[in-house]
């Protein structure tokens, strides 16, 4: 139970500041966060993330044991490649499967369907995320560093945007002509295509 409240508590970390991050029960008396990235990205440089974002957040406590899990392991002075059972699969040793968990820690009931709201992220997203985890205030919303300069100044700038942006990351439902104003606003000026989705990942209608 502690570990699967650790790892609740690692994903709400990640979302206060617009990464999309997704615990796992993996099926062997473990639990996981999974961030899946848009690009093939060096695992030197995916160590260092994962790294400086377990720095960054708090510590588990007792006798339980927090580290990341790459394809690779440490040998000598080179590495070796080293298998990471997939979401869903069963794991050999318990032949139990593997679940993504909701908010509440219960797993999902449609795991296929909650896969294709699985959002990827951009390396150089998550870099901009961390850097904004030693922010110790907030421009506005919960997560204002991890959004594009551009999108928080228009924010600033207009109260209306600044609301819907506000309502959409609490989660709440946009009508079609509130996300209309987002599509002609942030999506004009988010060239990456990142702010979007991080304003709309939280609604029920994702």
């Amino acid at each position: 139970e502690k570990m699967r409240q650790h790892t609740l508590l690692l994903g709400r970390l990640a979302s206060e500041f617009g990464l999309a991050a997704y615990p796992e029960d993996s099926g062997d008396h473990q639990y996981r966060l999974w961030f899946v990235f848009s690009e093939f990205t060096h695992f030197l440089k995916i160590k260092r993330f994962l790294q400086v974002f377990l720095e960054k957040a708090p510590e588990a406590g007792g006798n339980l044991l927090v580290e990341p899990i790459l394809a690779t392991k440490p040998i000598g002075l080179g590495w070796v490649e080293h298998p990471v059972v997939l979401p869903l699969g069963i794991q050999r040793s318990t032949l139990r499967r593997s679940f993504f968990l909701d908010d509440e820690g219960k797993p999902h009931t449609e795991q296929l369907k909650f896969m294709r709201k699985i959002r990827e992220i951009s390396l150089k997203t998550a870099g901009k995320a961390i850097r904004g985890l030693t922010t110790s205030t907030t421009e506005y919303g919960p997560a204002p560093g991890a959004l594009p300069a551009t999108v928080r100044q228009l924010c600033r700038r207009c109260a209306v945007l600044r609301e819907l942006s506000q309502k959409a990351m609490k989660g709440k439902i946009l009508r079609r002509e509130e996300k209309v104003i987002l599509f002609y606003t942030v999506g004009l000026v988010d060239r990456e295509g990142e702010a979007l989705h991080q304003l709309l990942a939280s609604g029920p209608d994702y």
